[in-house]
């Protein structure tokens, strides 16, 4: 038993005993603070959960915003300030500008000859003049830019021609948004689409697609086999085979390219003597690279092409893809912000054209968003990994050489001594922000120094033109909610499948001139701009883009009207309502002071055929001339078209008026009801409500006073409501007139 207990104590002991004596090794050699206990073989491996960069934030929180961890074998310093990672990215600069020996830089990165994996050296200085001067400058890109406005107007008319004829229709955008990043790339790298309403799924499409998936799933492993290379042999050992047949895939797909372009130069230099090389303007950078390696054999060769056009299309189609998604979500979830955006590109730009690639650096409420989108979700949560080539000092403490860098970029971004609210989406916060000075390394979506993204700019202008012309040219809202978890090192929304966007009132439904659009002038979508004049294409696209616009403000403005008419029906719909509840209680005020005029024998006349309701009492003179004509027959005319609507004899006997018995007669203030005090309608009019009176029996003599003062005021209230029917029947026909 003893025995027993002190195999299973002994290595809890020699653990404890290992992890004491680390965390003092650390502390004598001044190294940044590390989380206790660092378990042998394993080290701090157990601190991180997915997602990394949020449990990365958590320790960081903790112990500090520089630590000291022991990943498996590998020694990582794991930054989360912006003082700190300026630091090592500036004064350190040249010390971390190397990258660390991992699986993915051993096979996606040419055994570290990559751009993104190759150490700090001259052959890096060449990838990245190449890079930075011959295809992604500022030239290179305007020469380009026909092609990004060309895509952009093909999102545009395809989300309308998904929507046409039934506006209501749910659309799923994260595919759309996809296709529009990925056409640009492979345009401006290859020439060639690969998605789009008009183009086929291609095999090469599928092929993209497949190689995409198989990186994305295998990255979890190659990190744990990098950190612990014993799992090799405990169900990691197959990693390095998968590795090495995604680069092969990867290989075979852009050697095609690469070949399909020199036949393509190869028959052009044939057919005529004179036919040289294509015109600068029109050059995509796969011809870029191949004339260099016409100069440069030596140096340029297929693989190093392979190389840069895979950096290329896969680093900026996967970030700038996310970026656009996260914007769109966000906007869906502020429809505020999405408004204020709209009316501010309606502004600046109007409603004469569609947004251009200058106008994004004008529309800074666009750029604060975009901006705001980086900080709330940088599509590296974690920086590509640096390598420390010599011993440095970084905030005080001593950093070894061959520590691995980590600058949490995340937590950067949501610290909140940094960013007020840093979990609100607020771009408001950027407003006077002078976004070179006061940034600083407060926001490193694309990392900083050496080692920063080279296509930044070509990044945020494919993301301002997308999301601006989205916003632009449609109306959006949201069907359901959406799941803004976010997964993986390089993070994207996770939605649920029944989450979609629905655009309302895209563009007016006018089929023939919206097929009519034809992209640069041509009928063919997939027809390459390259074999058009530079001008032209602009020129082309530009008149498009007016038609395309101005549909979507005639259809705007015609719904603006439509809602404005079915306010007014929904105004005089109330106002008839009201108005035949009005005549109704009117009307029955006047039945009732017929019946009271019957109980004193005044007479009174029942022609309904001429006034509509409307009593007429020009002729009556004073109280005076009734009370002398009480007791003969009155001639007709004495009181003229007291018009109501009468009833029969059964509804009269039923209004229990005593009209005979003198109890009950009325004077202004009364209730209509004698017996339970109230108007049958819960709507009389106390201003034509009548008192109790004294009546006189039936064959009783009538006192003149009263008589005149009972009669006085009756009289005023038939004036009364003769007037207030008038009014009513003037403010109808009025209503009528405005709606005609």
């Amino acid at each position: 038993m003893e025995v027993q207990l002190c195999f299973f104590i002994s290595p809890i002991i020699l653990l404890a005993l290992y992890s004491i004596t680390l965390h003092v090794l650390n502390k004598l050699r001044n190294l940044p603070p590390s989380p206790f206990p660092a378990l042998s073989f394993i080290g701090h491996i157990y601190l991180l959960k997915q997602p990394f960069h949020r449990s990365l934030s958590d320790v960081s929180r903790r112990y500090g915003p520089a630590l000291f961890l022991q990943l498996g074998s590998r020694s990582v310093l794991l930054i989360s300030s912006p003082s700190l990672a300026e630091e090592c990215l500036t004064k350190n600069d040249l010390i971390f500008a190397n990258r660390p020996k991992l699986l993915n830089g051993r096979y996606f990165g040419y055994n570290y000859t990559s751009l993104s994996w190759s150490p700090h050296g001259e052959h890096w200085r060449n990838l990245r003049r190449i890079s930075m001067v011959e295809l992604l400058s500022s030239q290179r890109m305007q020469m380009l830019s026909c092609i990004r406005a060309d895509e952009t107007l093909t999102l545009v008319r395809n989300l309308f021609h998904v929507t046409r004829g039934d506006p209501d229709k749910v659309l799923e955008v994260k595919s759309a948004l996809f296709e529009f990043m990925f056409n640009v790339l492979t345009r401006m790298i290859t020439g060639k689409r690969y998605y789009g309403k008009n183009v086929e799924k291609s095999k090469e499409a599928k092929i993209l697609e497949e190689i995409e998936r198989e990186t994305s799933k295998v990255a979890f492993e190659t990190n744990v086999v990098d950190f612990l290379p014993v799992m090799r042999w405990f169900g990691y050992k197959d990693v390095e085979k998968k590795l090495n047949l995604i680069r092969e895939k990867r290989d075979k797909f852009m050697q095609r390219v690469i070949e399909e372009h020199r036949r393509v130069r190869s028959a052009s230099a044939g057919e005529s003597d004179n036919a040289a090389i294509i015109s600068s303007k029109s050059k995509t950078i796969v011809e870029v690279l191949l004339d260099l390696q016409a100069s440069q054999p030596q140096y340029y060769t297929d693989q190093t092409i392979r190389n840069l056009l895979l950096v290329l299309l896969q680093g900026g189609s996967s970030t700038s893809t996310i970026a656009l998604e996260w914007a769109f979500s966000l906007l869906l979830d502020n429809p505020q912000t999405l408004k204020k955006a709209q009316a501010e590109i309606d502004a600046r730009v109007g409603h004469n054209r569609l947004i251009t690639e200058s106008d994004v650096a004008e529309l800074p409420y666009l750029r604060h968003i975009i901006l705001e989108t980086l900080r709330l979700h940088p599509p590296a949560s974690i920086l590509l990994p640096h390598f420390s080539s010599a011993e440095c000092a970084v905030g005080g403490f001593r950093v070894p050489a061959g520590t691995i860098l980590l600058v949490n970029v995340w937590e950067i971004h949501h610290n909140p001594k940094t960013w007020a609210d840093p979990e609100k989406f607020r771009p408001e916060r950027f407003e006077g922000f002078d976004l070179k000075r006061d940034l600083g390394f407060k926001l490193l979506p694309f990392g900083s120094g050496r080692r920063a993204c080279p296509g930044e700019n070509l990044g945020l202008t494919i993301i301002g033109l997308g999301l601006g012309s989205l916003i632009q040219c449609f109306d959006w809202e949201k069907v359901g909610e959406i799941d803004m978890k976010e997964e993986g090192m390089v993070f994207f929304p996770v939605h649920k499948e029944n989450v979609s966007w629905t655009p309302i009132a895209v563009i007016n439904e006018d089929t023939e001139r919206v097929e009519g659009l034809k992209m640069s002038g041509k009928e063919n979508a997939d027809a390459n701009l390259s074999e058009m004049e530079g001008e032209d294409s602009v020129r082309t696209v530009n008149c498009l883009r007016v038609r395309l616009l101005a549909e979507r403000v005639a259809s705007r403005n015609a719904r603006q009207e439509a809602d404005q008419l079915e306010n007014k029906l929904l105004e005089l719909e109330n106002l008839l309502k009201e108005e035949a509840k009005s005549r109704n209680r009117a009307e029955k005020k006047l039945k009732f002071l017929m019946k009271r005029l019957q109980s004193m024998n005044i007479p009174y006349a029942t022609d309904e055929s001429e006034h509509s309701g409307l009593l007429d009492t020009t002729d009556i003179s004073s109280p005076s001339s009734l009370a002398s004509s009480s007791t003969k027959q009155p001639e007709k005319g004495e009181i003229q078209q007291m018009n109501i609507s009468t009833v029969s004899e059964s509804q009269e006997s039923n209004e229990n008026v005593k009209s005979s018995n003198g109890d009950f007669a009325y004077r202004s203030n009364g209730c209509l009801n004698q017996e339970d005090g109230h108007d049958p309608d819960n709507h009389v009019d106390n201003s034509m409500a009548l008192v109790p009176v004294d009546v006189p029996q039936k064959n009783q003599t009538i006192d003149p006073e009263v008589l005149d003062t009972t009669v006085k005021e009756v009289l005023d209230a038939l004036r009364r409501a003769k007037e207030q029917l008038q009014s009513s029947m003037e403010r109808r026909r009025m209503s009528m007139i405005k709606v005609g």
